[in-house]
Order: structure tokens, then C-alpha cells, then sequence
């Protein structure tokens, strides 16, 4: 009789084991969830090499922004658009050095300038900016063009980061 009590008890170890194990696991990951806000400077989503033609106007980033996390966005001042404008020349993502006007999204920045919105917010970037996201929303690269399409070229980002 000792052997067979020997015997099933070592039959019931392993399921015993794999009961531990996952509760264990289930108690981790339930701490885990409940710990939703991200450590501070944590990356949370980014995208690489993405065009902006100037025939676009604008374009989504496929991440959105919670208010409190920081932007981080990086242009190659190299790749340049025509706005379009007759006896102009091209320009970077840095754009005009005169204002925007009324038809433009946001005409307190730079002309044909590189900008990001979410919601209704847009922010000067240029050849690269980053800043406090103040609203929450889906993140979209912008030119602070007053006629898009009647140009040609594009701005090349490098990469849009959002952190924590």
C-alpha cells in the first residue's frame, strides 16, 4: 500500500506544479495591468521613414497622443517641396520664413512648413521639434499649405516618436 500512495502522488506533482505556475502567472499579470501608466521617457509607439507629399497636405501617423505625453518628431531638411507659388524656389521642412496666411491650417507658423495636429492643436516642427502633447487624439503630420496638390515634391521624416 505505501508504493501505491507513493505512486500517485507523484502522478498528481506535475499537475500540481503547472496550478502553481499559473497562478503565479495570472497574480503577475494582473499586478502588471493594474500598473497602466508607463514609466516616464518610456517609448511608447514610433514610426520610421515616412513620406509627406505635398500633394497630401497631410497624412496620419497611425498613433495616438494622451494629453501629458511628449511628441518627438525628426525631418531631413534635405528633402524639399515646391508650394506651388510661381518664381519660388523649393524649401525644406523649415518652410517660409514669412507666416502662413488665412487659408493655411494654422497661419501662425511658417509658410509650407512641416506641423503636427491632434485634435485641433498644431505644432511647429520644421527639421524637428519636441513637445508636450496639451489634448488627446490621433496624431497627423501636416504642410501649412494653402493650396496643396498645386506644388510637387515631399518631406521625408525620419522618425515620430511617442513617449511616455
Amino acid at each position: 500500500m505505501p508504493a501505491t500512495l507513493a505512486t500517485r502522488s507523484q502522478s498528481r506533482r506535475p499537475a500540481l506544479i503547472a496550478l502553481a505556475l499559473t497562478l503565479l502567472l495570472a497574480a503577475l499579470g494582473a499586478s502588471a495591468s493594474m500598473a497602466s501608466a508607463a514609466t516616464p521617457g518610456t517609448v511608447l509607439s514610433s514610426r520610421y521613414n515616412m513620406q509627406l507629399s505635398e500633394c497630401a497636405g497631410r497624412i496620419y501617423t497611425g498613433q495616438n497622443v494622451t494629453a501629458g505625453q511628449t511628441v518627438e518628431v525628426v525631418a531631413d531638411p534635405t528633402r524639399q517641396i515646391w508650394a506651388g507659388v510661381w518664381f519660388t524656389g523649393n524649401n525644406g521642412p523649415a518652410g517660409w520664413t514669412s507666416l502662413g496666411n488665412s487659408q493655411t491650417p494654422a497661419p501662425q507658423f511658417r509658410a509650407f512648413s512641416l506641423l503636427t495636429r491632434i485634435g485641433t492643436d498644431y505644432r511647429y516642427i520644421g527639421n524637428g521639434a519636441s513637445f508636450r502633447a496639451t489634448t488627446t487624439g490621433p496624431l497627423y503630420l501636416v504642410i501649412n499649405d494653402d493650396v496643396p496638390c498645386n506644388g510637387n515634391g515631399s518631406f521625408w521624416i525620419d522618425s515620430v516618436k511617442v513617449i511616455a
